[in-house]
């Protein structure tokens, strides 16, 4: 398993958010995706040396939520936010110690794709296993 399978399935797994939003997808978005859905990636990786050990470190995270209106990208944040922050896990090959909500964008409006957009920002602490 990957980390980003896991955060797909941390994401899915959360009801209030997938009753507002569906469309989660790891990666990139497919083309002329229907609205609203969410992108996310992992933005970087920050090892830790430990004297005991070199398997921790942070995984950053970007999630991108994408909706026809303002109020909707808001809601899909905040319920996006309830699946992620402070998230735990046991995967195969890793263990997520902790996600914690680093940041979020104000909401912008994008005339190409038509839809309102946030972007946050998350670190994951992480344990190879």
């Amino acid at each position: 398993m990957t980390f980003e399978d896991a955060i797909g399935d941390i994401l899915k797994a959360n009801s209030n958010l997938t009753d507002l939003c569906s469309n989660i997808y790891g990666g990139i978005a497919p083309q002329n995706g229907s609205l609203p859905y969410i992108v996310f990636n992992r933005s970087g990786q920050i090892p830790t040396p430990d004297k005991q050990a070199n398997n921790i470190g942070d995984l950053l995270l970007e999630v991108d939520i994408y909706a026809s209106g303002y109020n909707e990208a808001i809601e899909i944040a905040d319920a996006a936010r309830e699946a992620l922050d402070l998230a735990t896990g046991s995967y195969t090959g890793f263990d997520f110690s902790r996600a914690r909500f680093d940041s979020q964008s104000s909401v912008d409006y994008d005339p190409e794709t038509r839809a309102y957009y946030t972007l946050q920002g998350y670190i994951i602490w992480y344990k190879y296993t």
